[in-house]
């Protein structure tokens, strides 16, 4: 993929996206790829990613018929990458990709906040 094709790519990505905020990403790193995200504090970041999956739903491309398919991510800090929080699954519509993570990363921080209470309450106890 070149430059101009991943920035493309990311335009037409960028026009299926539910919301508002989210901006178009282009990078090279071994070739050349594309992402949309939304980052609505400078620490926090929410990205979608395209990847590749074949009829049995695995990220593997070879030998096998593929399609184009999403996955997101929920993330902390300024790096780019996997997030604390991820389904690890794909889907072919972006919106759901993204609603899926940010449901699990709720459920993970209900989690957390539980286990801080629990921690506060045995300590004062």
């Amino acid at each position: 993929m070149t430059k101009v094709e991943a920035t493309k790519a990311a335009k037409k990505l960028l026009k299926r996206m539910k919301g508002r905020n989210w901006e178009l990403r282009v990078w090279d790193n071994l070739g050349w790829h594309y992402c949309v995200e939304c980052t609505p504090r400078e620490d926090v970041w929410i990205g979608c990613y395209p990847t590749f999956r074949n009829d049995h739903k695995q990220v593997y491309v070879h030998d096998k018929p593929v399609r184009l398919a999403y996955y997101a991510l929920v993330g902390s800090g300024r790096g780019r990458g996997w997030g604390p929080w991820t389904t690890q699954s794909t889907h072919t519509d972006p919106n759901e990709a993204v609603d899926i993570e940010l449901k699990s990363a709720k459920k993970e921080a209900t989690k957390i906040m539980q286990l801080a209470i629990d921690a506060e309450l045995a300590i004062k106890k």
